[in-house]
């Protein structure tokens, strides 16, 4: 947990940095999504922008960061999102996440956050999913691990519900913003984080 709150602590210019600290830990201590995802993502668009760097010295594992914010999120979630369906949202995400990470792709991840509505965020899942299968085959070898069939369909499932579209798809710009961010902040493949289970 220390290695995953330094690394964000010591994340560029702390100053210019303030609003997205202030809802990261906002998040974190009173479990709400809302102000998890504002934070995790302020982080994800300052990098892209070049604002700030993670720290090299500092950096978690994959499997320990998506552990930390997989807790926060169970916590916040526990009545509503089992943890199997949440791990389902993680390596669905996850997957998108670890192709879109250049400045360029930030749109992708936008698309993704600014959807309103279950018919704009399927929109915007549905590109991005072939954004990356595209990708994968246009510049071998590939980075994009497709998610299993179940898994996306679980999350189908939970943007199709109103009682659960709200979470869910938070938790998928969570875990895609946490993924770019490592993949930008390390220059992995990816392969850690995901035949690391939660």
């Amino acid at each position: 947990m220390n290695d995953v709150l330094r690394w964000y602590a010591e994340f560029g210019d702390a100053e210019a940095q303030r609003s997205e600290t202030e809802q990261l830990a906002e998040g974190i201590v009173h479990a709400d999504l809302q102000r998890l995802e504002g934070g995790v993502f302020g982080f994800t668009r300052a990098q892209f922008r070049e604002d700030g760097r993670f720290p090299d010295y500092a950096q978690p594992h994959p499997a320990d960061l998506t552990h930390y914010f997989t807790r926060v999120m169970t916590q916040a979630t526990l009545d509503t999102i089992d943890e199997e369906d949440i791990g389902a949202i993680r390596r669905v995400a996850s997957g998108i996440g670890s192709v879109f990470h250049d400045g360029d792709d930030i749109s992708v991840l936008i698309g993704l956050q600014n959807a309103s509505t279950q018919a704009e965020f399927l929109r915007s899942f549905e590109r991005a999913s072939m954004q990356a299968h595209k990708e994968s085959t246009e510049n071998p070898p590939a980075k994009y691990d497709a998610a299993r069939d179940d898994d996306v369909e679980a999350v189908l499932e939970l943007i199709s519900d109103d009682d659960t579209f709200e979470s869910a798809k938070r938790m998928f710009v969570i875990h895609a913003a946490l993924a770019a961010q490592y993949e930008n902040a390390t220059g992995s493949d990816g392969d850690d984080e995901t035949e690391a289970e939660v």
